[in-house]
């Protein structure tokens, strides 16, 4: 199925002029991209590869903060959102 969908769209392109196409199709049946995954491979990038700030140093990063519902986020959040309320009233 991947690489029929990869075929149809090269052929649909066909006529286009264009130095630079990319064509990626993902299947989530064989090898799937768990988010725990997507995390660290996040941090590894920007780990070996840091962004520069305007000092010429680099930022550091830490890993992400994953929440499983709604409830999580809520009482995770709710601590800045105390500091953005006493924040809004000063102003």
């Amino acid at each position: 199925m991947v690489v029929n969908a990869i075929l149809v769209a090269m052929a649909a392109h066909a006529n286009r002029p264009t130095d630079d196409v990319i064509y990626h199709v993902g299947s989530s049946v064989r090898k799937p991209l768990r988010y725990n995954n997507l995390q660290d491979y996040g941090f590894r990038y920007f780990t070996a590869k840091p962004w520069i700030n305007k000092d010429g140093s680099p930022v550091k990063v830490d890993k992400v903060t994953v929440l499983n519902n709604m409830d999580s986020f809520r009482r995770y959040m709710f601590r800045y959102l105390l500091v953005l309320k006493v924040n809004v009233i000063d102003l």
